[in-house]
């Protein structure tokens, strides 16, 4: 059987970060390791959590998702971050992936959507 997969979910709204939980929970063999409600708390969770996946907002306070990204992937090059936002920026979404994100879901997030960037982020890592 596949270990678990350690996730690490930061967003600012309580509600979307409960919503993937609930996903991620249903449809994958995950363990969420955190639940941040912005940047500064995110950081400390991964430090401590070492998860493989984030899903990651790019509006929070404290500290923006683009420069929390740029720090989780200095202390972890093989983490693997999807950026979940409310911005259909496409700059913004470049300037993510540009960085490393793995995948990015516009909101208002979907099942559909997440579990198309999920399935695509797993089938990229069994290749």
């Amino acid at each position: 059987m596949k270990e678990k997969m350690r996730v690490l979910i930061v967003d600012d709204s309580l509600i979307i970060r409960k919503a993937i939980h609930q996903h991620l929970s249903d449809n994958y063999n995950v363990e969420v390791v955190g639940m941040a409600e912005n940047g500064i708390v995110a950081l400390e969770m991964f430090d401590k959590t070492k998860p493989e996946y984030v899903t990651l907002d790019i509006n929070m306070p404290e500290l923006d998702g683009l420069s929390v990204l740029e720090q989780m992937l200095q202390r972890d090059p093989t983490v693997n971050v999807i950026i979940v936002t409310a911005l259909s920026d496409k700059d913004t979404a470049l300037q993510a992936i540009e960085m490393g994100a793995k995948g990015y879901v516009i909101k208002p997030l979907t099942f559909e959507k997440l579990q198309a960037a999920v399935n695509q982020l797993t089938a990229q890592e069994q290749n």
